[in-house]
């Protein structure tokens, strides 16, 4: 029988695009603060990005495993279950970044990702349930309206704080922004989807998730879509410190890059028109295209240079483009009875992101440079760009 925790009386409408933004927002201003001070902090640490890179992969397995269950504990335990457990994860994550050690800061990104995760596939699956289709172009590019906001000054106030004040400041605000998300999360008490049922064993089966998934060829793009668009943003708040350093600035500078780059997120409502109006595959395709002829550029150049950050600006842009209208393939493909089990599945894209890209960036950087990282990524953006076109014409 499932096990359902007592909830309080809901509000009587359903949350809307704003009130499901806001609190995306505040999980994303918990995590903007730390973002590009993760690499920071880890380099300091650990020494090089290659041993940064190494365990990054390590805890983002544990990270995997929790998003790989995310579906049995929503159908077993709720939404809100989920939701304020990934709150609290957020939480001890950033008691263990101020340790400062390696198991620490292991085990706080492990846990700070599968944070995100869980919070990313409740989040979808609202929208999905109270959100009409014709209107998941808006709510999404809310969404992403909303969580810009954050990634435009927190990452240069967490990049501030750990050079001019102690290590441990960004991390402690990045707890204190996840517990006013959970506040808020239980001042919303969203209800609970209609459509939940009492689950089985078939459906909380993750393996059988992951084959009936994946023996979908328009959910496997889909899934393609949004995994190597989370590899981007990846990239950026890990390698772009680095290679900063590398090219010669100071590391304050990294905070303000992530801050200006994140800063055309703001043009997600007209990124949202766009797709609508030329149709989300194409939109989809031209995105990867461009943001791999760009990722391509800046590997080529000799060495590591500020005139990269020119490349870095434009493939940022086809990100934000890729984060508004990447998710409604799946969003349009998936079956309405199957929405948790597959939601599960996809909203591994996150972690499977957080897993490969310090992994294959390990392997990368143990034999050539780091322009080879974006070498790499260019071709993998230009790869998915080209199998777009293949998802059947009801996304657009």
């Amino acid at each position: 029988m499932a096990i359902r925790p007592p909830i309080r009386r809901p509000f009587p409408t359903e949350p809307g695009k704003t009130s499901i933004a806001g609190l995306y927002a505040l999980e994303n201003m918990s995590r903007a603060v730390i973002g590009p001070v993760i690499a920071l902090e880890g380099m300091r640490i650990l020494g090089d990005a290659q041993q940064l890179s190494v365990i990054l992969f390590v805890g983002s397995i544990f990270s995997m495993a929790i998003m790989l269950s995310s579906g049995w504990f929503i159908r077993k335990f709720s939404r809100k279950f989920v939701f304020t457990a990934a709150s609290v994860m957020a939480v001890v994550a950033a008691f263990f970044y101020v340790q400062e050690n390696a198991l620490s800061f292991g085990i706080a990104t492990a846990l700070r990702t599968a944070g995100a995760g869980l919070v990313m596939a409740v989040v979808s699956l609202y929208i999905m349930d109270f959100i009409p289709s014709e209107d998941l172009p808006k709510a999404e590019a809310r969404k992403i309206l909303m969580a810009a906001s954050t990634w435009i000054c927190f990452p240069i106030i967490g990049v501030w704080l750990w050079s001019n004040s102690s290590h441990s400041s960004p991390f402690v605000v990045s707890g204190f922004a996840a517990v006013l998300m959970f506040l808020f999360f239980w001042y919303l008490r969203v209800k609970e989807a209609d459509a939940i049922q009492v689950p089985n064993a078939k459906s909380l089966n993750i393996f059988q998730s992951l084959r009936k998934y994946f023996s979908n060829r328009n959910l496997t793009i889909a899934y393609l879509i949004s995994f190597v668009r989370a590899t981007f943003w990846y990239m950026l708040f890990t390698y772009s410190p680095v290679y900063i350093v590398h090219a010669g600035l100071h590391e304050s500078w990294s905070g303000i890059f992530v801050g200006v780059i994140t800063s055309v997120l703001l043009l997600s409502d007209y990124f949202a028109r766009i797709g609508q109006r030329f149709g989300i595959r194409r939109s989809i395709r031209f995105s990867f295209f461009l943001g791999g002829i760009c990722l391509t550029a800046i590997g080529l150049l000799p060495e590591p240079t500020v005139y990269a950050l020119i490349f870095w600006f434009v493939a940022s842009l086809t990100a934000d483009m890729l984060d508004v209208v990447g998710n409604l393939p799946f969003m349009r493909i998936v079956d309405e009875d199957e929405r948790v089990e597959m939601t599960m599945v996809f909203a591994t894209c996150r972690e499977m992101a957080v897993t490969v890209t310090p992994g294959i960036g390990a392997l990368i950087l143990f034999f050539f440079p780091i322009e080879a990282l974006f070498i790499f990524w260019g071709l993998l953006f230009l790869a998915v760009g080209s199998v777009v076109m293949k998802l059947p014409r009801h996304v657009d």
